[in-house]
């Protein structure tokens, strides 16, 4: 997808991001689209297409450095009881056109822009929690897996001497509270000088 933000029900979206790669249709994997998408979601994708043995679609829908407050459905600010939101968000422009499509799942990798206190972190048990429950109204699928990725192993957190991280890693795994949902513990796996590891075949 463009990466773009809307206010709900709004049809004209704003570019958060200018790219010319994607084009918001179907696309094949050619070494100009793999380069600029998730190289999780497309090893994921990889994956899941040689177990299944069927083709497998990847709605790449993703902005670097966005807090989980970006991505929140109308639905998700009735559940903290937060005000409606009068800001263009990026679920609305970028993944709510999608609520009468088929989708299979959900898979998340975020967090880090949430770490910048201790308060904010802790608060990410609850934000997560109404963003899933959010998208799963909103796609009517109260079942709609969701399988999120824990903040990898990182020396350099910049935030309150580093404890905000952990802090956030714990609130991530509250989101296991709801059902159909799964987190990938990579904290073994990560680089430490590289809050995104670059490796992701292990």
């Amino acid at each position: 997808m463009k990466k773009a933000a809307a206010l709900p029900d709004e049809s004209a979206v704003v570019p958060v991001e200018d790219d010319d790669v994607f084009r918001g249709t179907w696309q094949t994997c050619s070494t100009e689209v793999t380069p600029r998408m998730s190289a999780t979601g497309f090893v994921f994708a990889q994956r899941l297409q040689s177990h299944l043995e069927i083709p497998v679609g990847l709605i790449d829908a993703n902005k670097g450095g966005s807090p989980v407050h970006t991505w929140y459905a109308p639905e998700s600010l009735r559940i903290l009881e937060a005000p409606r939101d009068s800001m263009r968000n990026m679920y609305n422009a970028m993944i709510r056109t999608y609520r009468d499509f088929p989708i299979k799942g959900v898979i998340w990798y975020q967090g880090e822009s949430n770490a910048w206190t201790v308060e904010s972190s802790q608060n990410y048990a609850a934000e997560f929690k109404a963003m899933i429950q959010g998208w799963r109204h909103d796609f009517h699928d109260p079942e709609m897996p969701f399988l999120f990725v824990q903040l990898t192993a990182y020396e350099r957190n910049p935030y309150h001497q580093g404890v905000t991280y952990p802090i956030l890693r714990d609130s991530q795994a509250a989101a296991l509270e709801l059902n159909h949902t799964s987190m990938a513990v990579a904290i073994d796996l990560g680089d430490p000088t590289n809050i995104h590891p670059p490796y992701k075949l292990a």
